[in-house]
Parts: structure tokens; C-alpha cells; sequence
């Protein structure tokens, strides 16, 4: 009788013992901090996923030779599934992944962004190594759209994530954002809803700028763009900065590198429902546009560059250039270098690896050709420059603005000399709007106001807000980057 309950006791004992083991298998130890696709390790159950662009310039070079050596011919306008208007990145994503993606977007386009996100997933993948590998792939595929179709979500260098199940059937995710080693963990979330603020502030500023001048087809919108990204930005290779590589520095702060140009045409292009995308290699990145349904490339970052050694301050635009405007696949550059066989062109297909987890659409061979309407608002915006008088010394109430607004048909003061482009002269000053529509619709009228400070504030609803402009500098943090593998399989 005693063995017989000494049997039941040890049976009951390792009962629970295996509940408890099952109940908290993931949770405690299944804990992934993202680092690099590549280096997979279900031992430890630990990985990290840092989006290319923030890794070091020899992992870069090491992931360029790969992609020539297996890739070679293949053409870097690589055919996509869709290569209409109907092109989008989203429409990649499966109906497992929509549903994840959507609830990502939306934590992070609040105004103060979510840093934890939750959801839940049902799988039928009972083996719990194929489960995870299954999830690192379509974790990899939805951050890596998110990442290129929002330039606002600029503050996600890295993310890590964690699971938890009962069964095996049922996973509960848990996302994380903004953990101790990531670039902009000093920022709160209150700090990223005021940079953005910032952002607001100077892509409203262009939009009027845009309908000031009359601009309404998508060339010359996307021209007065491009010229004004290269006429403020002063290219800058700093890692210290902590925003080279985002909106916030190219608008903002007004100093990047491709990055924040490539970004910041698409964030201000969408505006207009243009469909300006990101593509990106190992080393480089820069815009595909659709224009009367077919797909053309612009390289803001080449089109601004450095004469003869000489970088050219913010508001300069003498080396502004369009060789990279609008182009196709053949097209040969002023040094001779034909697009399609440029090496800094080898397409990635992921944000975080090798892996090919997204397409492209196809791109012309050809460049664009505008038509006469086009034309003629290229010379609109050759030919314009603001009034320079137009300032107010008091700050004005929410609905106050001026009545002096320029008529529709107002004959520009300043004439270039042939192939100049005239920037508006406010571009580069401290010189701001009071936009009142929330919507961020360009009002008709509108009010000029100075400011002293290196933030542009004429929202009033903002006014009694401190913004961040500078915050403590730092470089990429070493130990965000672990082990590297040559191995990019």
C-alpha cells in the first residue's frame, strides 16, 4: 500500500513538473533579441536583425561581393508580381502577415508610438524549430515592408520579440521596439511625436511652397522636390549624428547621407499620391516612380554631389544636376556609367539579409519624356521666387493669416540665367508658416512668421512645446553588432 501511494506521489510530482516545463518553455527561454538574419542560433535561441543600413561598411562590402557572385545574371531590374499602379509592397504579404503588419502600423503611427506590441498567431506547424524559423522569416518580411513603404517610422533601427504557447498551436507574440541598445532608446515616445512634429513642420512648408508656385503634375511636384532636397542638404557622413540616415536629418536637420534622401522625396512625394518607392542595395539607396503607369528612377543623393572636392553649404544650388532624374535602366550617366551595370545597383530584397522576400517593379529601359504641360510648369518653377518682405514680427493667434497672398497669376521679379533654377529665396531662412488644417490640406492663405530658434514652430497648437533639436551624440553602439558571419545563407 505505501509503495502503491509512494508511486502515485512521484507520478503527481513529475506531472507537474512537466506542466510547469511545457508552461514556461518560451517564455523563459525562447527570448530573441533581433541582430542579423544570418546568424541563427537555436541553441541559445537568440538573434538580432539590424536593418542594412545600419551595419558597418565592410559587412556591407562582404554582402555586395556576395550578391555579384550569385547574382550576376540576374538583371537589377529584377520582374515583379505587379508592375502597374496597382504595384504596392503590401499586397506581398500574405493573409497571415497583413494581420500582424496592420497591428504594427498601427502602434506606431500613433502619435506617441507603442514601443511593446502583442498579438496572437495560430499555426499548424506542430515541430517548434519550424515554428520559429517560420516566424523569423515572416517577421523579417513584414518589418522589412514596413520600414521602406513608412520613412516616418524612422525610429526603428532594430526590434526584438518573444513567444509564448501552451499547446503549440496558439502563439502569443510580444514585439519590442525600443530596448536598451538601440540607437534612439534615449527617445521617448512624447520625443518622437515632437521630431515628428518637426517633420510636419517642414513638409508643410514645401506643400505650400508647391501650390504657391501652381505645380499640379507629378514631374514638376517631384522636380520642385528634388531640387529643393538638394539645394538645403548638405551631404554628410557623420556617424556621430544620430538622424544621417532618416527624414529627420534630411528635412530637419538638413544634413544626411542617400538615405535620407531617398526617403525624404518618398515621404513628401506620397503626400501627393505619388508612388514613389524605396530600392536599396547593400551600400546605396535610392527611388523608383511610377509615372503614366510605368516605373523610372531617381537618385537624388547623385545628383547632388561633390564638385572637385567641395561640399556645397545648405541653400547652394550650384551643383544641382537632374542626371538621375526620371531615368531607365540604360540610361548612361556624364561619366559613362550605364545604370544597369553600376555595382552599387545589385538590388536588396530584404532589409535585414539576403533573403528574398519582396520584388520590384519593372523599370523602363527608357528615361522619361515630359509632356508640354510638364514643361511648362518646369519653367514655373525656373522662373519663381517668393516675396522676401512678407513677415509678420507678432506671432499670431490659430486663425490669423495674411491677405496678401500671391494671386494665381503673379508675374515672378527674378529671372534665371539659362539652366539656372531658382529656389525660393525662404527656403533656407528661419522664415515659417501657420498652416491651420489639420488634415494637412495647404491653406489659401497663410501667415509668415521669424523665429530665432533652430526649430521651425508656426503651429500654434504646438507653440508652447520644447522640441529636441540636438540630442546626446553617439555612434552606432559596438555592441549592437555581435558576430558577423561570412556564411549569408
Amino acid at each position: 500500500m505505501f509503495q502503491k501511494s509512494l508511486k502515485v506521489s512521484f507520478i503527481q510530482f513529475f506531472l507537474i513538473l512537466y506542466i510547469l516545463a511545457r508552461s514556461s518553455l518560451s517564455k523563459y527561454i525562447n527570448k530573441y533579441n533581433f541582430e542579423k538574419r544570418n546568424d541563427i542560433n537555436f541553441t541559445n535561441k537568440k538573434i538580432k536583425l539590424i536593418p542594412i543600413k545600419y551595419w558597418p561598411n565592410a559587412e556591407k562590402e562582404q554582402l555586395k561581393s556576395y550578391n555579384i557572385t550569385d547574382n550576376d545574371n540576374e538583371d537589377v531590374n529584377i520582374s515583379a508580381v505587379f508592375s502597374s499602379a496597382k504595384f504596392n509592397f503590401y499586397n506581398q504579404l500574405d493573409d497571415t502577415e497583413k494581420p500582424i503588419y496592420d497591428i504594427i502600423y498601427e502602434s506606431c503611427m500613433k502619435s506617441q508610438p507603442d514601443f511593446e506590441i502583442t498579438t496572437n498567431i495560430e499555426t499548424s506547424t506542430k515541430s517548434l524549430e519550424n515554428f520559429e524559423e517560420e516566424l523569423l522569416i515572416k517577421l523579417e518580411k513584414i518589418f522589412t515592408i514596413l520600414l521602406i513603404e513608412n520613412p516616418d517610422i524612422w525610429w526603428i533601427d532594430y526590434f526584438s520579440f518573444s513567444y509564448d504557447t501552451y499547446d503549440f498551436i496558439n502563439y502569443e507574440i510580444c514585439i519590442y521596439l525600443h530596448e536598451r541598445d538601440s540607437l534612439f532608446y534615449n527617445y521617448t515616445s512624447e520625443d518622437i511625436s515632437n521630431l515628428n512634429k518637426e517633420i510636419d513642420i517642414v513638409k508643410n512648408k514645401i506643400m505650400y511652397q508647391i501650390k504657391q508656385i501652381g505645380l499640379t503634375t507629378p514631374y514638376a511636384i517631384l522636380r520642385y522636390i528634388h531640387d529643393y532636397l538638394i539645394t538645403n542638404i548638405v551631404y554628410t557622413l557623420d556617424e556621430n549624428r544620430e538622424h544621417i540616415r532618416n527624414i529627420y536629418g534630411a528635412l530637419v536637420e538638413n544634413k544626411c547621407v542617400c538615405e535620407g534622401y531617398a526617403e525624404a522625396i518618398q515621404y513628401i512625394a506620397r503626400q501627393y499620391n505619388i508612388n514613389c518607392i524605396i530600392a536599396y542595395s547593400s551600400s546605396h539607396e535610392w527611388n523608383f516612380v511610377e509615372m503614366d503607369n510605368k516605373w523610372y528612377i531617381i537618385d537624388v543623393t547623385y545628383d547632388d554631389p561633390i564638385i572637385n572636392g567641395i561640399y556645397y553649404p545648405s541653400g547652394s544650388n550650384e551643383n544641382l544636376q537632374t542626371d538621375f532624374f526620371l531615368i531607365g535602366t540604360e540610361h548612361i550617366d556624364t561619366e559613362g556609367q550605364k545604370y544597369s551595370e553600376d555595382p552599387n545597383r545589385i538590388l536588396m530584397y530584404s532589409e535585414f539579409s539576403n533573403q528574398k522576400l519582396i520584388s520590384y517593379p519593372s523599370i523602363e529601359t527608357t528615361d522619361y519624356i515630359p509632356n508640354e504641360k510638364e514643361l511648362q510648369e518646369l519653367e514655373l518653377i525656373q522662373n519663381y521666387s517668393f516675396p522676401e518682405n512678407e513677415v509678420l514680427t507678432n506671432t499670431p493667434t490659430e486663425n490669423q493669416i495674411l491677405t496678401n497672398t500671391p494671386t494665381e497669376n503673379q508675374i515672378p521679379t527674378n529671372t534665371p540665367t539659362e539652366n539656372q533654377t531658382i529656389i525660393p529665396t525662404n527656403m533656407n531662412n528661419k522664415e515659417d508658416y501657420t498652416l491651420t488644417d489639420i488634415e494637412h490640406e495647404i491653406p489659401t492663405e497663410t501667415m509668415i512668421l521669424p523665429t530665432n530658434t533652430n526649430t521651425e514652430i508656426f503651429k500654434s497648437e504646438i507653440d508652447d512645446l520644447t522640441y529636441k533639436n540636438e540630442k546626446d551624440n553617439e555612434s552606432i553602439n559596438n555592441s549592437l553588432i555581435v558576430t558577423y558571419s561570412n556564411n549569408y545563407e
